[in-house]
């Protein structure tokens, strides 16, 4: 990415939405909100990771416009945490990894802000398939992720980003020691949790193990941000009143951002 490159004014999380739904809508119309309620309430019905990866497998296709109803505003926050400590000039030749990368709503957001190498790895072959489409990924890899090592080498990426897996039921957070190992001494990582009622002891959990790992000096956190407006609600009554005349309700949601020590 060679030139000069001239400063432009940031664009806000439902401007990049907007611009990522006008491709997704070429498919067909977008679901309504309800519709869109049942689809993320049966993935939370899926009890077994065998259950929620077939569920994911399915809903690829209408994943990205179906997030775009939701408001979810996860990627283009941890996109912009992350590039906050890769200087602009070195994040063409940076590689990234982005963990349970799906569709590729986040690597979409660090090619906006100049980042060139990214590599994904997710546990769906038909979220993998949709995110190859877009051509944001230098590579990826299919790999189911849990309380196993990461089929990668140690201390090889310049960064590591993972956004809206780690959650009750889907990525645990013992994956958190393969992040730091992955990552080059020096390099940033970008987490994110929802912080809502339902996942709150998860939360409790994560936030415990993010601890430890800072007491062996394994990391440092260098920004907790807390997000209030994460993703519209899908409880029965905040649904009702989105479909109504009052205002949407929004679940929170937290993104960390942490540096491996040396």
């Amino acid at each position: 990415m060679g030139g000069q490159h001239h400063a432009r004014p940031p664009l806000s999380p439902l401007v990049t939405l907007t611009t990522h739904r006008t491709r997704t809508m070429a498919e067909g119309p977008s679901r309504s909100f309800s519709q869109v309620k049942e689809m993320v309430a049966a993935a939370h019905r899926a009890s077994s990771a065998t259950e929620k990866l077939r569920f994911y497998e399915q809903w690829a296709k209408d994943y990205d416009a179906d997030v775009h109803v939701l408001e979810y505003r996860a990627p283009f926050l941890a996109a912009e945490m992350l590039a906050s400590l890769v200087p602009v000039g070195e994040r063409a030749s940076a590689t990234v990894l982005d963990v349970a990368c799906g569709t590729g709503l986040v690597a979409e957001q660090l090619q906006r802000l100049r980042f060139g190498r990214i590599r994904g790895i997710d546990g769906s072959s038909e979220m993998l398939a949709v995110a190859a489409t877009k051509g944001v990924y230098e590579s990826t890899r299919r790999c189911v992720l849990g309380d196993g090592p990461l089929p990668l080498e140690s201390d090889a990426f310049d960064a590591v980003i993972i956004v809206g897996a780690l959650s009750d039921g889907q990525v645990p957070h013992a994956i958190l020691p393969e992040l730091v190992r992955v990552a080059k001494p020096g390099a940033p990582l970008c987490l994110t949790t929802r912080s809502s009622a339902e996942n709150a002891e998860f939360l409790l959990q994560l936030e415990g193990r993010m601890r430890e790992l800072s007491s062996a000096g394994a990391w440092r956190l260098v920004r907790r941000q807390e997000v209030a407006r994460w993703e519209r609600a899908i409880a029965d009554d905040a649904g009702e009143a989105f479909e109504g005349t009052a205002p949407p309700s929004y679940i929170p949601g937290v993104v960390y951002l942490y540096r491996k020590l040396d």
